[in-house]
């Protein structure tokens, strides 16, 4: 399969990473935490830390889940693409409900 680079899709996808990072770093230090210490009770290493406040985009979801729930800020994840949040899935969903209704009521 061949994906071609979006570059408007990377620069979103790092400013989010980038954002989200300074916030955990502001977390970080507003809890008196050295990177040392994060990373001792969230079971990472300190260059995962450091990566993950920077920002970095190569970093895997599980560690920053590990990072945030060791600084008790996990409740949002639980947020992330849940279905009920989803307004334009929902929309959709209804559209294509009304669509198909239309459809076998009038068989087309």
């Amino acid at each position: 399969m061949n994906i071609e680079k979006n570059e408007y899709m990377d620069a979103y996808v790092l400013h989010i990473m980038k954002n989200l990072g300074s916030n955990i770093k502001i977390a970080r230090e507003r809890r008196g935490l050295s990177v040392k210490k994060l990373a001792q009770i969230s079971f990472c290493d300190v260059e995962m830390v450091e990566k993950i406040e920077r920002g970095d985009i190569d970093v895997e979801f599980s560690n920053i889940v590990r990072v945030l729930t060791s600084i008790y800020m996990d409740s949002e994840i639980k947020l992330i693409a849940c279905p009920g949040n989803d307004e334009i899935g929902i929309f959709l969903s209804r559209y294509y409900m009304n669509v198909k209704e239309d459809v076998d009521k009038y068989n087309f």
